[in-house]
This record gives C-alpha cells, structure tokens and sequence, in this order.
C-alpha cells in the first residue's frame, strides 16, 4: 500500500493519496485504480458536454497571460485543449478598451483570493461589432494550494442587454410622459399669473402699483424658466459624466415635481451634508431620483405626509471606495416583507393597471452602471410606517 509520502502515477499523471483512498474498493488495503476504458469514458463525456454547450470554453495560464481557446462558439464544435495556439495578447484583442482596466482589476481579485472569476465586460466580435460577454472563470490549484491554471466559460450576453436597453428606453419614455402633466401644470400656473397681472397692469392708473405688478410678472416668469430649464437637464444626453452635487440633483428633481408635492399635501425637509460633487451621467441618476420622489408621493397620497431627502459622504466597504449617499424616505405606509423582496425585479408593481413595473428595475439598473448601489428598507409597524431608499454614487467617474 502507497505510503504518504508516495504519491502514484498513471499513465504519466500523479495522483494524490486522497485520491488514491477514493478508488479503494476492495477493503482490503488494494488500491483499485481507473481503467483507461474509464478515462477514455470521462474524457468523452466531458468532450460532448463542451460541444453541447453554446459557450465559448477556455483555459488560462496561473496568471492569465496566455489563453488556450478550447471551444469559440455554438458553430465551433472542437474540443482541441492541447492543440490550440496560445494567444499571449488576448485582452487587447478581445476586450473592450474601455473595460480593460475593469477586466483586470478582476483577474487580480481573483488571482490574490484565488476564488471564482465573474464579469460581464464588452468584446470585439468577428464581424468587428461590438458584443457582450457574460466571463466566469474557476483556479485549479495544486497539491500545495498555488494556482495551476484556470478553465472558464464565457457566454454571450448581447441580445440580453440589448433588450435591457430597450426596456430602459421604454421606461423613460414612459416616465416623460408621467411628467408632461406635471411639468404643464408648473409652467401654466407662473404663466396665467404673468397674464393676470399683465392685465392688471395695463387697467391702472396707478404708477407704483403698474411698477408691483410688472416685478410679481417678472418673478412669474423666472419661475417657469426655472421649470423649463430644469426639464431640459433632466432629459440632457450626455455621453460622458459630468461634475454635479446631490444637493444640485436634488433639487432639480423638485422643482419638477413641485406641483405634485402640493397636490399630495406632501412636506419636503431636506438635510444637504454633502459637498463633494459626485461625476455621474446626470440625466441619467436625474430619472432615478425623481422616480424615488414620485413613489415617496404616490405612496402618501392622499393623505399627505413627509418626504425627507438627505446627502451625506458614505463609503463602499466592500471596495472601499468613497462616494456620495442620496437619501429619500417617505412616512407612508411602508411595504411588506414580500414587496420589499420583490420590488427591483422586473414588471413586478403594486400600482395594479396604472403601473408598469419598470420604474425601480431601471432605477437599480442605472445605479448598477454607475458602479453604485441601492438600498430599500421598508416597515409597517404601526407608529413607524415609512419606506426609505439610499443610492450610493462613488465620487470617481463611471465609465461606459
């Protein structure tokens, strides 16, 4: 019987005692070992798993610098392993330029933790189109615990985030129509004020009170430019973050829904800690903070309420980085366990027809881009209703 220190070998391969221990059947201290019958089998089976597979396979050098394409695509039905030819300048011409630095931010992760690798990152397909790939990875370690060589799978992801596109895309169309009556309203008021006064202006023959009249128009009318160029922001296009402050978000974010707040007999108390300006596609976290604000008021309607809209410096503790809190709390009725559980997925909605259940999986979903995170918390215990939601925005620019 092999001692321990007597690992054995077939067939040119090296098995450890504890693997050895594994094939003992015999209870008798024999060692019964695989037949070539059963490696042949093993390495059949696995071949034929890898062609039915629709992910291109791989296998990557202890450091990643030299990749072995075992299997491309559906249409590639060859399990070469060995015989492929190693392509040492795979992440320049396979990734994306811009998520280079993010891809390998991840390999060393998981290099220095020796755990799973798992990304979704943009490619350079054949065709020279731009695609994206779904890439998890896995360490084969050695008998002493260092890192062999790694074997993954990376699966095509592209149709499924164009389609996470188009349901965004849906969704804030959807939301500018949810605001037109809103932002009619705010512009509509100022402006049949400016009409009122304009007449009371013209019927007086007093200068002092002509001279009131045209300042309250004035004041009337900056009014609803404020309206519309905050509209304008909110809906701005950019294709690079720009440099803004929660308090600045915020408040943009009021001004559209002002009228909204009044109807609903909804109070605003504001607490701006934060100073440091957060880069971030503006428009974009924009749409987040008034769908934040909008269900704040939906759900206190129409007994009216406390919205509470607060900025604070937080951390990421996960990754440590430094970033900007953007707090919106509601006293409103609150969600149930299950809601709470369910309310970022999908189509899912409480609002019956006049829901679409978009609003929050967009609003994660944009979060998520940003590198950020959001956090729900919710309770219906009587004296303590209210729903609270904390979007977390590092200060670094999100790339795309």
């Amino acid at each position: 019987m092999p001692t321990d220190c007597t690992p054995l070998k077939i067939k040119g391969q090296r098995f450890s005692n504890v693997q050895a221990e594994r094939w003992n059947e015999n209870g008798n201290g024999s060692v019964k070992l695989p037949s070539d019958e059963g490696l042949h089998e093993s390495e059949r089976r696995l071949s034929a798993l890898v062609t039915a597979s629709s992910d291109a396979v791989y296998r990557m050098s202890a450091d990643w610098s030299v990749m072995y394409q075992l299997k491309r695509n559906m249409q590639d039905r060859r399990f070469l392993a060995e015989t492929e030819d190693a392509n040492s300048n795979w992440l320049k011409d396979y990734i994306h330029p811009e998520d280079q630095p993010r891809v390998l931010a991840a390999i060393q992760e998981a290099i220095r933790t020796k755990g799973i690798f798992e990304l979704e990152h943009r490619v350079k397909q054949d065709d020279g189109t731009l695609g994206w790939t779904h890439s998890r990875a896995v360490p084969l370690l050695d008998g002493a615990g260092q890192i062999k060589e790694w074997f993954g799978m990376a699966s095509d992801v592209t149709a499924k985030k164009r389609a996470t596109e188009a349901l965004i895309q849906s969704e804030k169309l959807a939301a500018m129509g949810r605001l037109a009556a809103s932002i009619a309203h705010e512009v509509n008021n100022p402006l049949e004020s400016v009409t009122n006064l304009l007449y009371l202006a013209r019927t007086s023959d007093d200068l002092q009170a002509i001279r009131d009249y045209l300042e309250h128009a004035d004041r009337e009318l900056g009014r609803a430019a404020a309206v519309t160029n905050q509209t304008l922001r909110f809906h701005k296009q950019s294709t690079r973050p720009t440099e803004i402050t929660g308090k600045e978000l915020l408040r943009s974010v009021l001004t559209i829904q002002h009228g909204r707040l009044l109807n609903s007999k909804v109070q605003v108390e504001e607490r701006m800690r934060a100073r440091t300006p957060v880069f971030c596609f503006e428009g974009e976290i924009r749409q987040v903070l008034n769908n934040l604000i909008g269900n704040a008021i939906d759900a206190m309607h129409p007994m009216g309420g406390r919205v509470l809209l607060r900025t604070r410096d937080g951390r990421n503790w996960q990754t440590g980085k430094p970033g900007l809190v953007l707090t919106v709390a509601d006293t409103g009725p609150g969600m149930s366990p299950q809601t709470s559980q369910q309310a970022f997925e999908a189509f899912y909605t409480t609002k019956g027809l006049g829901g679409t259940g978009l609003g929050l999986w967009v609003t994660k979903e944009i979060v998520d881009r940003h590198d950020g995170q959001i956090r729900l918390r919710s309770s219906q215990q009587r004296g303590h209703t209210g729903t609270v939601f904390a979007v977390f925005l590092p200060y670094e620019a999100a790339t795309r």
